[in-house]
């Protein structure tokens, strides 16, 4: 029942598709220290893809045809969400809030008509119990969720656990919540007001009310200081690292790109390390050492070394750090020393090459079977003050015992450390002077990152010349184009943006997922079509995919049974 609701409130989500207006203020309920928060403008999305164009997609409609009798009841009053009693032109968020060893979340909306919300939900599930406690009607939908309303807002309301002491520690357990607690929790949630709320501090309000379609924060102090309360973890100062560490952003569907622009905070005593170094952005000297042409991918940094040995103190992770590179007669200090710290790879190409793999066979004797692989010709490199780094490329020499791939290339020299995949790629990034075709996509910051998805793509396509495999690869080509990212920081925090460019640039990007989504669909149904006439068969083991070598035949224990 629970998953069946949850299914009901994605599709409520859905519903802010169809909405025309957006409150002037946030109007939500979020305490103060939630961990996780996400909220929809539902008048920007709407302006971009209305309900109607869902509804006259073929994905959605194959959904439709796939679903049970609860599903079509759904199904009807999205058709109509007028008639649900919901406000869908108010907005909704989501948000997730440790409470004491565990948590729980909420996904909220206001609501136009209690009445009307609650025929909604006896429409949707026959014999649905509803109760009443002061002015809350509620139902349970499991041992650890409920639905609750009141007359002008619902919350949907979900133990949660968040406690990772299980993953850190290896002991402990997390608070699990029933429905009474939930009931408690929620009673809370609709009374917050006024400093109890997130929207008190300035950075939320600004960010909820800000331009864009959908926002998020996470407070990692929030959510992961419960796990750093004992054992070996709390006698260290792993708390510092997260204290008032937020990260907030914003997700825009415009023409031709999907794009995200956030911020991160940092606390006073990481910000204050922070501060103390340089944080200018790549050189092109850097940027001219990547190999010239066309790249999958690629990408540069700048980094201080210093400044990451600087906050493993402030974790109180020096000590240990220091025992064990005390055993090859090293300290964080002469690691600090070696790295001028420009970092720069990048992945030109995929590489076929015919491998043979060797077995024992039925008889006990040797057998072979050839297939292609494909390995990546990428360079990495990083800057180093050479007469300092030497004694720790000594160290990773010794760590290898003398043994590498035969495809990875290594050298040491002209204050560059580059392994790669290719000795001339290497050379040339020694010498500079590059001219990557991509070198204006990586420019300006501190940390640059950038991929050619059409190249990746085509590295994907299928090798047994698969006609409509290859339409869907032909497909994906047609309508994905770059990916960019980049990141700096400034004054205790970092700003970062990214980018998914799409080729048409007239038409709004959500329109294009959800036609690229449509005709994707199209072509899968092909392929399953196409596979059920050419595999009558049930196979019950996993089998390898088309373009993955066979099993040899001792490995391949496969029943086949007769198509009923």
């Amino acid at each position: 029942m629970k998953l069946k609701f949850l299914s009901f409130l994605a599709i409520i989500g859905i519903m802010v598709l169809a909405s025309c207006n957006k409150s002037g203020k946030t109007g939500l309920l979020v305490p103060e220290d939630a961990a996780v928060v996400f909220t929809i403008n539902s008048q920007s999305l709407s302006e971009k893809m209305t309900w109607d164009d869902i509804q006259a997609s073929e994905w959605y409609k194959d959904m439709q045809k796939k679903s049970t009798n609860d599903d079509t009841a759904m199904a009807a009053l999205v058709a109509n969400p007028e008639k649900s009693g919901i406000d869908i032109k108010a907005g909704f968020a989501f948000f997730m809030k440790p409470q004491n060893n565990g948590g729980y979340l909420v996904f909220q909306g206001k609501l136009k008509s209690a009445a009307d919300f609650e025929a909604a939900l006896k429409n949707v599930k026959q014999g649905i119990s509803i109760q009443k406690k002061d002015d809350l009607s509620y139902t349970s939908l499991d041992d650890d969720a409920i639905l609750t309303w009141n007359s002008s807002r619902f919350m949907f309301i979900a133990d949660a656990p968040m406690n990772l002491t299980n993953d850190f520690r290896g002991s402990g357990r997390s608070t699990r919540f029933g429905t009474d607690s939930l009931l408690t929790f929620a009673k809370t949630t609709y009374a917050l007001s006024g400093k109890k709320l997130l929207d008190s501090d300035k950075r939320f309000a600004d960010l909820v009310t800000s331009k864009g379609d959908l926002h998020y924060w996470i407070s990692a102090e929030k959510m992961y200081s419960n796990s750093f309360a004992g054992g070996i973890l709390s006698m260290m100062k792993f708390n510092s690292l997260i204290e008032g560490n937020i990260s907030t952003g914003t997700l825009s569907f415009e023409n031709g790109k999907i794009s995200l622009t956030g911020e991160q905070f940092y606390g006073k005593e990481l910000a204050k390390i922070m501060d103390k170094y340089n944080n200018e952005g790549v050189s092109a000297d850097v940027i001219n050492r990547l190999p010239s042409g066309e790249a999958l991918a690629a990408g540069v940094y700048k980094l201080s070394i210093p400044m990451i040995i600087d906050i493993i103190r402030l974790a109180g992770a020096d000590g240990i750090a220091n025992s064990y590179l005390g055993k090859n007669n090293l300290s964080l200090e002469e690691i600090a020393a070696a790295f001028k710290g420009d970092i720069a790879f990048a992945l030109t190409g995929m590489e076929k090459k015919t491998v043979t793999s060797t077995y024992d066979g039925y008889d006990g004797k040797p057998e072979s079977y050839t297939y292609e692989k494909e390995n990546p010709k990428m360079v990495f490199g990083i800057s180093v003050v050479q007469d300092k780094f030497n004694k720790l490329y000594d160290m990773f020499l010794k760590e290898m015992g003398g043994e590498k791939p035969n495809d990875i290339f290594v050298k040491n020299e002209k204050d560059w450390f580059i392994v790669g995949t290719d000795s001339a790629a290497q050379e040339a990034f020694l010498a500079g002077n590059n001219k990557p075709n991509y070198a204006d996509k990586l420019k300006g910051n501190n940390l640059n990152f950038f991929v050619n998805i059409p190249q990746v793509i085509e590295t994907f396509r299928s090798k047994n010349n698969d006609s409509i495999a290859n339409a869907m690869t032909d497909l994906s080509k047609a309508t994905w184009q770059e990916f960019t990212f980049n990141c700096d920081y400034k004054k205790s925090k970092a700003t970062y943006n990214m980018e998914v460019l799409l080729s048409d640039k007239s038409v709004n990007s959500l329109k294009q997922l959800n036609k690229y989504a449509d005709q994707m669909n199209v072509l899968e149904k092909k392929q399953r079509a196409k596979w059920e006439t050419e595999y009558p068969t049930t196979i019950d083991t996993v089998i390898a995919a088309p373009n993955m070598p066979a099993p040899p035949p001792s490995a391949s224990a496969i029943e086949v049974k007769p198509k009923k």
